[in-house]
């Protein structure tokens, strides 16, 4: 198994390029506004987080190896045993103080009979191989760059070998994981040593397989942290050898603060591991393998942390942060922002973020961002899949803000984005490069502070509009919540699409956040949630009435139909004025 060594620099002062007295002390500036608003995670976040990578990889391993063919067996025949001795028929069965303890009738602690002989189907040299196989924990976005906030994700992916199906995960990884609900009966009560984080059990909960997605993922929280779990198998398991997880313990920890020096060593996906995969796998391994190239190009990793960090902040408060509602997720701003660190290798974090607001303020969209050469051929043995270029693909030509994967297969990762939410992103993107440009003209640390605190002030988004569409999405049980709220905002794009009409005289101006709504006395009993969405309307001049019922009312159609459907799943659509937005918008509470 190769794996690589991500190194997340000693202290600031690591960084290799020549940096005058004024960068370095607006870079120090910068880093301590980073610092006040809270987006570097605690020693206790990271070792949490390590903790949740270890648990869920050991897991994995387990779970895979309990599919083998003899495995299967021998779990089966385990399975009926215990069964068995469940409902005692004489007296002998229950009788246990005179067997001897070396006898295969002997009982074990909790009544389950030993099982002998469990390997006896994986006597065959190939099956043997395969044991020795284990499944590969490969991180990648944020938690993998070394740029996650407190309440990040992480996105990961379980390499598996062949012996593994995309089917296998949907259904009896599912099942493992709610072994672990709290509300489970069949929860481990074997307590797990958290290091630096005390004793306690581990916890899965909301628990949301979407095996029908574009990428096919699983979502759940393990002791309160978000994953997002991709899968893909390799046609050949030799690189994922028993041998290389020996140390697995000690491999996860990623670079989080610029003066902490952390390493993790993570699994490397090369051109020839998409051999006999898929697309769907070959879409699975992408994200892994962007994060990957990005590591690689970057001239100065310390660098481009800040001014990632400060760039997708800056687009959270501003509701400009989400991939899923056609705004730009975190892929997205990542890339960007590489391509001014790879343009500029000598610029300090303070005047790379300028240039990047500069940069993109004037940049000619649809021209496409792309930090390498169009990766269309696949390499030897690999599946020819699409490759985004709209000289061959018309309907490429017609995406509004392509920001290209530097892997093959060259993709654009930002397809979602609408008219919408790009012109929010273009007048927001703007507004802060006026900003930054007088941080390149001020004098002093206190005023360096005023204006880098200015980039990241509260938005002003609800002073904008008179008008907006207020969508709650509910569910009368907590339970029936989080498939309910990820099905409702997979679809929002969609209403956000339909309002955008210029014959209409009707533009639509969408606010990326989510607003938990405060729990209400009834609530308590039965858990009842929900979450509201906003989105801003301007009207043209002139313009006294329009009709929105045909959007809204085919939106709501698509929504009800869902087959998930349950009793107390909700959502409504309501026209508000400012005047009448409810209190909580005006303290973000992100869901």
């Amino acid at each position: 198994m190769v794996y690589q060594s991500v190194d997340g620099g000693d202290a600031i002062s690591s960084i290799l390029h020549p940096i005058t007295t004024n960068a370095k002390q607006n870079e120090t500036t910068l880093l301590q506004v980073l610092e006040a608003e809270g987006v570097y995670d605690t020693e206790l976040g990271q070792a949490k987080r390590h903790h949740a990578l270890n648990v869920l990889e050991e897991w994995l391993c387990e779970w895979s190896d309990s599919l083998l063919p003899g495995r299967k067996a021998a779990l089966h025949k385990k399975k009926k045993r215990r069964l068995a001795t469940a409902t005692p028929t004489t007296a002998t069965s229950t009788s246990t103080s005179t067997h001897d303890p070396n006898s295969s009738n002997s009982k074990i602690i909790g009544g389950e009979p030993p099982v002998t002989n469990t390997n006896e189907s994986l006597d065959d040299e190939e099956t043997n191989k395969q044991r020795e196989y284990r499944v590969a924990l490969v991180s990648f976005g944020s938690y993998r760059l070394g740029v996650y906030t407190p309440d990040a994700d992480i996105d990961a992916l379980a390499l598996s070998p062949p012996h593994v199906t995309r089917s296998d995960f949907f259904s009896s990884f599912v099942q493992r994981l709610r072994s672990h609900h709290p509300s489970s009966s069949n929860t481990n009560t074997t307590n797990t040593n958290h290091t630096d984080t005390g004793t306690e059990e581990d916890e899965v909960t909301e628990i949301l397989p979407i095996p029908t997605a574009y990428t096919p993922v699983l979502k759940f929280k393990l002791n309160g942290i978000s994953i997002d779990l991709l899968f893909a198998r390799l046609s050949d398991g030799t690189r994922l050898h028993v041998n290389h997880h020996s140390n697995k313990h000690n491999l996860f920890a990623v670079p989080n603060k610029p003066t902490i020096r952390m390493t993790r060593q993570e699994f490397v996906i090369l051109n020839g591991d998409f051999r006999g995969m898929d697309e769907v796998a070959c879409r699975s391994l992408n994200g892994v393998r962007v994060t990957q190239l990005l590591l690689e190009i970057i001239p100065s990793l310390d660098s481009y942390r800040i001014v990632l960090r400060a760039v997708k902040h800056w687009a959270r408060i501003h509701g400009l942060y989400g991939n899923v509602l056609g705004f730009l997720g975190g892929i997205n701003w990542a890339i960007l922002v590489a391509l001014i660190s790879k343009e500029n290798p000598e610029a300090p974090p303070a005047e790379l973020l300028r240039l990047f607001f500069a940069t993109f303020s004037t940049w000619k969209w649809p021209t496409p961002v792309h930090l390498t050469a169009l990766a269309e051929n696949p390499p030897n043995g690999v599946m020819t899949l699409p490759v985004w270029n709209p000289k061959k693909n018309p309907r490429d030509g017609t995406h509004l803000m392509p920001i290209i994967t530097p892997s093959y297969p060259s993709m654009n990762s930002s397809y979602n984005v609408g008219q919408s939410q790009m012109r929010r992103i273009q007048e927001e993107i703007r507004l802060a490069h006026q900003i930054v440009t007088n941080q390149s003209q001020s004098l002093g640390t206190e005023k360096e502070t005023t204006i880098w605190n200015a980039l990241f002030e509260e938005h002003s988004f609800f002073t904008q509009h008179a008008h907006f569409l207020h969508i709650c999405i509910s569910a009368t049980h907590a339970r029936d919540f989080c498939a309910w709220f990820g099905m409702c905002e997979a679809r929002l794009r969609l209403l956000i699409n339909a309002l955008e009409h210029v014959e209409m005289g009707l533009q639509a101006f969408p606010f990326a956040k989510f607003f938990a709504e405060p729990s209400k006395p009834s609530d308590t009993n039965t858990g009842r949630r929900a979450s509201s969405f906003f989105i801003g309307l301007r009207f043209a001049t002139g313009m006294e009435r329009i009709d929105l019922s045909q959007c809204t009312n085919e939106f709501l159609s698509i929504v009800n139909s869902w087959e998930g459907r349950r009793v107390g799943m909700d959502l409504t659509i309501d026209h508000i004025l400012q005047r009448d937005l409810p209190e909580f918008v005006g303290v973000c509470q992100q869901r």
